[in-house]
Parts: C-alpha cells; sequence; structure tokens
C-alpha cells in the first residue's frame, strides 16, 4: 500500500527581505544531501496540521518561534517515489518577519545565512523546487501580500 507523506518548508524572512538559508550538514541516510542547502522544515507528523508541522520544524532546527497559523501557504506539489512506493505532499510556506531573529541551529544543520531574496535564485540551482518557489514568490510580489 502506497505510504502518504507531507513536508512543510518556510520561507523566513526579515525585515531586510533576507531569506533565511540553512546548510545540511552530514546526512547519514541520504549522504548525496550532506552539505547542501535547506529550507527550515520537515516531514508533518501524524494528526499534526501542515502549518503546525511546519512551526514544530523551525524550532527544532533554527529556535524561532512562530505561530503556525501566520504561515502562508505559497506552494504546494504532490510527488510519487516509486521507490519508495511513497507519496509526498511538498508544501513552502512564507512568513514576513518584522525583525531579524536570533537563530539557533540544531544537529540538522552545520550553518545559516541571511541571503537577499533577490540573490536566491543563485543559490539554489541544485534545489529546483526552492529556485521555483523563490523565483515565483519574488514574480508575484508575494512579500507585500502577506
Amino acid at each position: 500500500m502506497t505510504k502518504v507523506v507531507a513536508t512543510s518548508k518556510v520561507l523566513i524572512v526579515n525585515e531586510k527581505d533576507d531569506l533565511l538559508i540553512l546548510k545540511i550538514g552530514v546526512h547519514t541516510q541520504q549522504p548525496e544531501r550532506s552539505h547542501t542547502l535547506d529550507l527550515p522544515g520537515g516531514f508533518v507528523d501524524n494528526g499534526e496540521s501542515e502549518r503546525d508541522g511546519a512551526a514544530r520544524e523551525i524550532k527544532e532546527e533554527t529556535d524561532i518561534d512562530i505561530d503556525g497559523r501566520d504561515l502562508v501557504l505559497v506552494w504546494s506539489e504532490t510527488n510519487y517515489y516509486e521507490d519508495q512506493d511513497t507519496s509526498v505532499t511538498h508544501m513552502i510556506y512564507l512568513i514576513k518577519l518584522d525583525h531579524t531573529p536570533n537563530v539557533v541551529i540544531s544537529w540538522e544543520h552545520e550553518s545559516y545565512e541571511w541571503v537577499p531574496l533577490t540573490e536566491t535564485t543563485d543559490r539554489f540551482e541544485d534545489k529546483p523546487r526552492f529556485k521555483k518557489v523563490t523565483d515565483y514568490v519574488r514574480r508575484h510580489d508575494l512579500l507585500l501580500r502577506t
């Protein structure tokens, strides 16, 4: 039977329109993901809403407190991974903050940086989904609508 799961990632944008980008540390289950760029977020737990899952993951990975109700869904895409017989819905949310919060990364990541949203296209060359969504957010002025 096909497994169905969801992931929630978040574009956290500060008052300067900089995006929080994380860098994954050593990834033992998927070594090809080691030392690649990432957005805060991850898998949604059973019985948890996608927004609450995103807020939980943000807290775990960055120590930033976000209310899931403040997240705006800006991208959703479902893919089937035949080798794992798994359907994954990837959701990407946006939150625009009025400050730059203190970031304390978890063991999952080795570093972080705040990058101007206008420069993210070049940074996400190896992450097509992230590149697509940041281009979409910029092209449609979604920061102005949050």
